[in-house]
């Protein structure tokens, strides 16, 4: 059975990949931290990847295909819808659509960073054992810096109702540091905390890097790996990715 975005991505896949000439693309994955550039009007970015993680005291579980459609509609603006489903246990299961937009803000000058405003929801359209079954609405606001000469940073604050109805929060900070004109590197630090009703879920913490390779101004490659910090969260994590635009 097709999903809502495999039909999407159907039905847009007349556009040809040279139609992209202009500057490389920029990708919200492989970080936590979601990019606050926004797809350029007119162009179209797939982000698609694979995760295998492993929390304590219970086997892996993965995480694929993590697809993110991300659609420029204004010189501000872009929508995105992303679906991926998770395989544990054997079962595989999809996830819940998320669906949103993301907004830029304005950009960096001076010690003020280039910010943007991410606000998605999720709709209840997986698999028993992992739909929320309700509407899952978030904002984040995001930030990004250019620190001069190969080095830029970007951070996250993001606020969100999770599936019994508690609020949950997170926050990331990153460094990136760009090798050469195809290669880039960062470290990431972000969390995932409970606030409210949250029936005994314990909060998360993780530190990861990777890499990134520009195989062409509309293709990349990526791989990242991660630690969990504090009782609560996965022992680690390992991924990779691939990302096109056009």
């Amino acid at each position: 059975m097709r999903t809502p975005l495999v039909v999407l991505w159907a039905l847009l896949g007349g556009a040809p990949l040279a139609a992209q000439a202009r500057g490389p693309i920029e990708t919200d994955r492989p970080d936590f931290t979601e990019s606050s550039a926004t797809v350029p009007k007119g162009r179209y970015q797939l982000e698609a990847g694979y995760t295998v993680q492993r929390a304590a005291g219970r086997g892996s579980s993965h995480s694929l295909p993590e697809t993110l459609l991300r659609i420029g509609v204004g010189s501000r603006v872009e929508v995105r819808v992303a679906q991926n489903a998770m395989v544990s246990d054997g079962v595989s299961t999809f996830d819940d659509v998320m669906v949103g937009t993301k907004v830029a803000l304005g950009g960096q000058r001076g010690g003020r960073p280039e910010l943007a405003l991410l606000v998605q929801t999720t709709l209840p359209t997986g698999g028993a054992r992992v739909s929320a079954n309700v509407v899952q609405p978030s904002a984040a606001l995001l930030a990004g810096w250019e620190l001069g000469g190969p080095w830029s940073a970007g951070g996250s604050l993001i606020a969100g109702r999770e599936r019994d109805d508690h609020l949950e929060l997170a926050g990331s900070l990153v460094i990136g540091r760009e090798l050469s004109a195809a290669w880039r590197s960062y470290a990431e630090w972000f969390t995932i905390q409970p606030v409210n009703g949250n029936a005994g879920e314990r909060g998360e913490s993780y530190l990861n890097g990777g890499v990134t390779r520009l195989l062409s101004p509309t293709l990349q490659l990526d791989a990242r790996v991660g630690v969990g910090v504090g009782g609560g969260a996965d022992r680690f994590f390992l991924g990779v990715g691939l990302s096109v635009g056009w």
